[in-house]
């Protein structure tokens, strides 16, 4: 019986380019918006993107609703970032502890711009 050997993770440039510009996005884009953004035809080849990145563990599709594409770690770690996570839940506690009405707006523009690279 043979063994067969773990083929390394290969992700296409265009792939990363698809997934940064998910994970820098104010909220999830849809296929319409990414075939826009990268000048597909037609939404399928957005949606082959999307698919190969999930096959490769980079992204999450939750369920069938609209909008809910979700990196995960291993996605931030090949674009290099840190999971948001964490300061999600600063920037929601610092709110809190301020009285400030907590606006979703704010804190997905600063998740969005959180671009803080993993040393």
């Amino acid at each position: 019986m043979s063994v067969r050997a773990e083929r390394p993770l290969v992700v296409t440039s265009r792939q990363l380019e698809v997934l940064r510009f998910i994970a820098l996005s104010r909220r999830c884009p849809t296929l319409a918006e990414i075939q826009a953004r990268f000048g597909h035809k037609s939404a399928t080849a957005a949606y082959d993107h999307l698919k190969a990145l999930e096959r490769r563990g980079l992204l999450h599709k939750q369920g069938l609703q609209a909008r809910a594409l979700t990196i995960t770690e291993a996605g931030y770690k090949a674009l290099g970032f840190r999971p948001p996570t964490a300061r999600a839940a600063t920037l929601a506690l610092e709110a809190l502890d301020r009285d400030d009405k907590f606006e979703c707006s704010r804190l997905l523009r600063e998740m969005a711009s959180f671009g803080e690279q993993v040393s």
